[in-house]
């Protein structure tokens, strides 16, 4: 079953928890390996996500812009 606080993991990657959750979510963090696991899985994909986004932004092959006259 899911506890309460596995219901909160994106939030506390957000940080839209308050600080006394947050900490509350730190050391429930240590004892789920569910939410353990979500919230590597949850930043791997924010890593690639960021990589993928500087490489696209690397090789942009859009135009230069137009020279003033």
């Amino acid at each position: 079953m899911m506890d309460l606080w596995c219901k909160k993991l994106y939030r506390f990657l957000d940080g839209e928890l308050e600080s006394g959750d947050e900490e509350h979510f730190r050391l429930h963090l240590a004892l789920c390996r569910a939410c353990a696991s979500g919230l590597h899985d949850a930043m791997q994909l924010e890593m690639l996500s960021v990589q993928a986004l500087c490489g696209a932004v690397a090789h942009n092959d859009a135009p230069p812009p137009p020279t003033p006259s």
